[in-house]
């Protein structure tokens, strides 16, 4: 139900309310003056922790006053403004204040415009503040160019742990920046740049420089092109990682010479725990190396490659395999 802003003066007087620690004001057709009447109490407020307030009309007052409420609230520690149709200038004024703040965790700012300002000001946040662990920014439209730099940052940051920028257009400087932070990061566990349009040579850049890395436990790389380079860096990254848990590939073009050479390190891999390769090809002598990983790994738990066209001899191979796996808890095919 839309609260609006006769709504919003409403919900400020009843969140005098210190025992709530957590509000969904999420699509209730609050605007920027809404924004400002529920804003003072935040600003007083010293017990809520989590503030959705997505898909909701606010613009550049509105975001005057988040970043109000985050320059002074010493207790929220997770914020939702994603859909809310913030101008790039009301990102640069949330972020300028974000620099600063000692106590938010989670910030998502998904499915807004995000230009050259708010993208600068993004990589500022990233570089200096000290407590942020999850930033979603996906669907953001951000440039290539500030892509790089927002990365860039990551390379120093001591404090993220979870970093959606999926569905960003991911050119040259994003996917060789992407590479360098994952070379000297040592905190980031969990990275989604799914969607990104990554071409064949990004992806084979991005992942030789993981296999060096030491922290990253779960990556998504689905819906992005990979084909031989890729592929082939994939694998390396599968033989001599020892710490990524979780693995997508899905929907990536990946055909069935591909799947033998990735199959064929999955076999010796003891960290790996969930991999997606759905709605890829795959042929007999990929469904063979599919059944090889099955009869020998012992650490997988989850195996998804539905949707791959596996002719029926392959899935035959594929269910005789399981018959002496113990660990897999689910194989979708």
């Amino acid at each position: 139900m839309a609260i609006g802003n006769i709504g919003a003066l409403i919900v400020a007087n009843i969140l005098y309310n210190t025992a709530i620690k957590r509000l969904d004001l999420s699509s209730n057709g609050t605007s920027d003056s809404g924004i400002a009447v529920i804003s003072e109490w935040f600003k007083k407020n010293q017990t809520l922790q989590e503030l959705d307030m997505s898909r909701n009309e606010i613009v550049a007052e509105g975001a005057n006053k988040i970043a109000e409420i985050i320059q002074v609230n010493t207790t929220l520690e997770k914020l939702n403004f994603s859909y809310c149709c913030i101008p790039d200038d009301g990102i640069l004024t949330i972020c300028n204040c974000l620099k600063s703040n000692k106590t938010l965790k989670e910030l998502s700012l998904s499915h807004i415009k995000v230009y050259s300002k708010g993208a600068n000001k993004i990589a500022e946040v990233i570089h200096v503040n000290t407590t942020l662990e999850k930033l979603d920014f996906s669907f953001c439209c951000i440039p290539d160019d500030e892509l790089g730099m927002i990365y860039n940052c990551l390379k120093n940051n001591k404090t993220l742990q979870d970093f959606n920028l999926s569905h960003n257009e991911t050119y040259s400087k994003g996917y060789n920046k992407i590479a360098e932070a994952m070379q000297v990061n040592m905190t980031l566990k969990k990275l989604d740049i799914s969607f990104c349009g990554i071409p064949d040579e990004g992806i084979a850049i991005i992942c030789n420089s993981l296999k060096s890395n030491k922290t990253l436990r779960i990556l998504n790389l689905s819906h992005n092109k990979i084909y031989s380079k890729g592929a082939n860096k994939i694998a390396e990254v599968i033989q001599v990682n020892t710490t990524l848990k979780k693995l997508d590939i899905s929907y990536c073009c990946i055909l069935d010479d591909e799947i033998v050479t990735i199959s064929n390190y999955v076999k010796k891999n003891n960290a790996l725990q969930e991999l997606d390769m759905s709605h890829n090809k795959i042929c007999i002598e990929g469904a063979r190396k599919i059944a090889e990983v099955i009869r020998v790994n012992v650490t997988l738990k989850e195996l998804n490659v539905s949707y791959c066209n596996i002719p029926d001899d392959g899935v035959v191979v594929i269910k005789e395999s399981c018959k002496s796996n113990r660990m897999l808890r689910a194989i979708v095919f």
